[in-house]
């Protein structure tokens, strides 16, 4: 775990020299024509969710893919084939296959419609521990919450009528079906963790004072666990935050002097914690609330173990730069790959549609008016669509809306990279290139929402 540290701190997330690690996997709820591709992230840390992609898995037309990873270390996994996705906890060392259904209902939005999943050793996985746990907590949630309602204050004259034996009782099942689930989930600590999590957040809804709240989780916080085990832990993370989530707006006369001063060993004391969790809760900190205050700490402190675990987020690199648009290729119509650097030499303008959206449509005929608006006052600017429909069938039927060969028209497909890359989170969406080939605008307004004007004011 230690090299592994060294590694994730300075941007590597692979140990050289390991064996290949083989995880098994099927998607299962398609009848025919699975999606040809998951791309395969992983999550390096639970605070802010700093994550970089692992791989692209190619599915087989059985829905069988296999993923070669020589992370072999437990972790929170995204699968992703858009508008599909899957998060996970993974264990190679399990050897358990991977199941991933497809969603039902079909898709909502044009990515992060996630599905559940299973694995093959399903009657003794954690996993399933753990589902079942929250299954029936919210069995005992729905007896509770109108006294809880009642007991808040939130029912007016309600407080009269709570039963307090009632709810007691409550309690004690809660807490016969939280050691239950611990005994079974075992050594899973990233489990635990999640079941963790949701009994300190089940004596927050009944509640329990702060100090008995903290108390818990000192207790459970695992101080033989090293931070970046911590902070990889979902429900870690979650149970730091129900616990200590508001510590710096807390009344405190010193607070602001140490940390204008870098004393973390006053801060250490004040919250009863190592100086590493209390570097941690500058961390939170800054998340929940970042300052002029949290970032001259952080200037002090980046060169820390979890200074540098934090900046992991801060470099996350998922959205183009100039340098990373440039290496990027599409499709052509005449499916030919073609490098970026065609645009070289004017303004480009890139409406990004999908096939079946009737908005898409209406916007790029909207932008053949744009074109030939702009047409009369200036000839550096350049109009293309760009297609990031998942199969090239429906790529096809995309390229059946132009009105001549001559309009520009690229293709993509459902890939996270250029998803990311733009920031595309629905359609149609419009950006805008320099004539050098850097993005100058990632959400320029759409073609009938005001392009025209944006357009004419355009340096030339």
């Amino acid at each position: 775990m230690r090299k592994y540290l060294f590694l994730v701190l300075f941007g590597l997330s692979f140990f050289s020299g390991q064996a290949q690690t083989e995880i098994h996997g099927k998607m299962l709820g398609w009848d025919s024509d699975p999606p040809q591709f998951l791309f395969y992230y992983q999550e390096l840390e639970s605070f802010s969710g700093a994550k970089e992609l692992v791989d692209i898995i190619s599915i087989g037309l059985d829905g069988r893919f296999t993923i070669e990873t020589k992370v072999s270390y437990t972790h929170v996994a995204t699968f992703e084939a858009p508008p599909y996705a899957w998060n996970l906890i993974v264990e190679p060392a399990s050897g358990d296959s991977i199941y991933l259904n497809k969603p039902k209902g079909g898709p909502t939005k044009l990515r992060g419609v996630y599905g559940s999943y299973s694995f093959s050793n399903s009657d003794s996985h954690p996993y399933t521990v753990y589902s079942d746990f929250s299954e029936q907590l919210k069995k005992l949630e729905g007896l509770v919450m109108y006294d809880r309602m009642a007991q808040s204050g939130a029912i007016k004259g309600g407080s009269s009528l709570v039963n307090k034996t009632y709810l007691d009782s409550v309690d004690a099942v809660f807490d016969s079906l939280y050691f239950r689930s611990m005994d079974a989930v075992g050594s899973s600590a990233f489990y635990a963790d999640l079941i963790h999590a949701k009994k300190l957040q089940w004596m927050r809804e009944s509640g329990e004072a702060d100090e008995k709240i903290q108390s818990t989780w000192r207790t459970y916080n695992g101080e033989s666990r090293e931070f970046y085990e911590k902070v990889s832990s979902p429900g870690w993370c979650s149970s730091y935050v129900i616990a200590n989530g508001n510590w710096f707006e807390k009344s405190n006369a010193g607070l602001s002097s140490w940390v204008s001063s870098g004393r973390v060993d006053s801060i250490s004391d004040y919250l009863k914690c190592t100086e590493t969790d209390a570097q941690i809760a500058m961390w939170w900190w800054d998340i929940a609330s970042p300052s002029q205050m949290t970032s001259g700490w952080w200037a002090r402190y980046d060169g820390t173990a979890v200074g540098k675990m934090r900046s992991l987020k801060l470099n996350e690199k998922l959205t183009f730069n100039s340098d990373s648009f440039l290496d990027q290729k599409w499709t052509t119509p005449s499916s030919d790959i073609v490098s970026v650097d065609e645009l070289y030499g004017k303004w480009t303008v890139i409406l990004i549609v999908k096939y079946g959206s009737t908005l898409s449509l209406r916007e790029w005929n909207a932008l053949r008016s744009v074109e030939e608006s702009i047409k009369l006052n200036r000839n550096d600017l350049r109009f293309m669509v760009l297609s990031i429909d998942e199969k090239e069938e429906l790529w096809n039927k995309v390229l059946k809306y132009r009105e001549s060969t001559g309009e520009m028209v690229r293709w993509v497909g459902a890939d996270t990279r250029w998803l990311d890359g733009f920031g595309i989170s629905s359609v149609p969406q419009v950006v805008v290139l320099t004539p050098g080939i850097e993005i100058f605008e990632m959400s320029a307004p759409s073609p009938s929402k005001g392009l025209l004007m944006y357009l004419e004011n355009l340096p030339e």
